[in-house]
């Protein structure tokens, strides 16, 4: 595949980012893998990715300088036209339920995942965004 799928994860901790490296390692899947901590220097890379702009994002809810969900919002309003297709998931070690509306209502939202993510949740959620991705290339998943 000429181009990787390009997966951003965002302040997250490290035993989530090295649990998502080791499952993209192990499966041996075309991801190139860009990790960020802080939500206002993202958008600086978000702005100046022209080419490798991400098609995953996996943004921790709990962020100190903005939560994920004031991150999901603001990405909505500076990229969603150009970057239809980018998908956002939020992580925390629990759901809000007091965000429960916000985050099911959002429409650059795929879904909530339990930190720290399992292999079963990265295969369940982000595998079937990866194979959508990927069908234009002819490639598919197991």
């Amino acid at each position: 595949m000429k181009n990787p799928v390009q997966l951003l994860i965002l302040g997250e901790s490290i035993k989530n980012l090295t649990n998502i490296q080791r499952i993209i390692s192990s499966k041996q899947l075309p991801i190139e893998l860009h990790a960020e901590s802080n939500p206002i220097q993202t958008f600086t890379y978000l702005k100046n990715a022209r080419r490798k702009f991400p098609d995953i994002i996996v943004v921790d809810l709990d962020m100190d300088i903005m939560d994920g969900l004031e991150f999901a919002e603001s990405f909505w309003l500076e990229f969603h036209l150009a970057h239809p297709e980018t998908v956002i998931y939020l992580s925390g070690k629990s759901f809000p339920l007091l965000e429960a509306n916000e985050i099911e209502n959002n429409p650059v939202i795929a879904d909530f995942l339990t930190s720290p993510i399992s292999e079963k949740v990265f295969n369940e959620n982000i595998i079937p965004h990866l194979n959508a991705m990927m069908s234009r290339h002819q490639m598919v998943l197991n």
